[in-house]
């Protein structure tokens, strides 16, 4: 039925679905649609209207073929914070093949975080241990604050051992041995 409608001039970028058409397939696991819906002019990188792409539909879903089908079709891999959706499901295969496909490690989102934030926020060791190894900057938007905020000396002592700067300023000029003192935090 999908051809058909295709065939018959129906239109996969239709800007009256506030859902997106290919994302719809996406969030269904349909390979098949997606490919048909692509081969008649689906934009792989429309935003829907939560502001989303297809992208970081098929991250949402945990789809790591979907993603890698999707980045293989031209989605670009540092629209609408991809790499930040990986991480805050904690997904290392899904950040993995991000990043080959050039997702930017050091991306910033609309609240000022990159990727490596979002794993010290979520406490997540493991995600930021392969963030760093894959070459996130330590001294990007103030990964030492919040690992002393949240208390997690483990985290720093990662941070030091990868070129954390101990002295860094945060907006309010608090360097983060100033906020482990207003905290009480005994790192």
């Amino acid at each position: 039925m999908v051809k058909h409608l295709l065939e018959s001039g129906a239109n996969p970028n239709c800007a009256q679905c506030p859902f997106g058409v290919l994302h719809a397939a996406v969030r269904r696991r349909r390979a098949d649609l997606c490919q048909l819906l692509i081969s008649y002019g689906a934009k792989v990188d429309a935003l829907n209207a939560y502001n989303t792409t297809p992208l970081v539909q098929a991250i949402s879903c945990n789809d790591l073929d979907m993603v890698k089908y999707l980045l293989e079709s031209g989605a670009a891999p540092n629209c609408a914070q991809c790499l930040h959706h990986a991480v805050s499901k904690g997904k290392q295969n899904l950040c993995q093949l991000l990043i080959s496909y050039g997702a930017n490690v050091d991306e910033i989102n609309m609240n000022c975080e990159t990727p490596l934030v979002t794993a010290i926020l979520a406490n997540n060791s493991h995600m930021i241990k392969y963030l760093l190894e894959s070459g996130a900057n330590p001294n990007c938007a103030q990964c030492l604050h919040h690992a002393v905020q949240k208390g997690r000396a483990d985290i720093c002592r990662l941070l030091f051992s990868y070129g954390a700067d101990l002295n860094t300023m945060n907006a309010n000029n608090e360097t983060p041995l100033m906020l482990a003192i207003k905290s009480a935090s005994h790192l």
